[in-house]
């Protein structure tokens, strides 16, 4: 293959992935905005059921995810759940030390506050505010600007204004 046709395939496929990656980025971060962001947290007690460590292996990568799941009443009914944040659900890190710690701070026993919506008192939080969603949409951004660079660059190319 000539060099300028793996310039154009890099090019198309650097654009391609770019965007594709940005739009579940972009998801992550608006689904949990929709989710939590009207929230009216009232704060009640909770007690940790359960904490523990999740281990998984996706192409020979090991991630731990902190699983802790708190009980709590409310409205004289009982709930459980697992969430730590709005947008820290099910958050995994191929560092240990990062679902230790949150094992560590959170065992089984440790009375806790809990904050529920109260319009729909199956969601609760132990942190109500958004912690990740700033990082997450600043990522989308990065890949879509990418994406975004990698088109004008492909469309100079190929309308030849790169080699007049």
């Amino acid at each position: 293959m000539h060099s300028l046709q793996l310039l154009e395939i890099g090019l198309l496929l650097s654009l391609a992935i770019s965007l594709i990656a940005a739009i579940p980025v972009f998801s992550y971060v608006r689904e949990s905005k929709r989710l939590y962001s009207n929230a009216q947290w009232v704060a009640v007690p909770a007690v940790v059921e359960s904490a523990s460590i999740q281990r998984e292996s996706i192409r020979g990568t090991m991630y731990f995810t902190p699983v802790i799941n708190y009980r709590y009443e409310f409205g004289g009914n009982s709930y459980v759940s697992s969430v730590l944040s709005p947008d820290f659900h099910n958050a995994s890190s191929s560092i240990s030390s990062f679902a230790e710690k949150w094992v560590t701070l959170l065992p089984s026993g440790t009375h806790v506050t809990a904050f529920v919506d109260q319009e729909k008192p199956t969601t609760a939080v132990l942190f109500p505010e958004f912690r990740n969603s700033s990082w997450w949409f600043n990522a989308g951004v990065i890949l879509a600007v990418y994406g975004v660079f990698c088109l004008i660059i492909s469309v100079l190319h190929f309308s030849g204004y790169l080699y007049a």
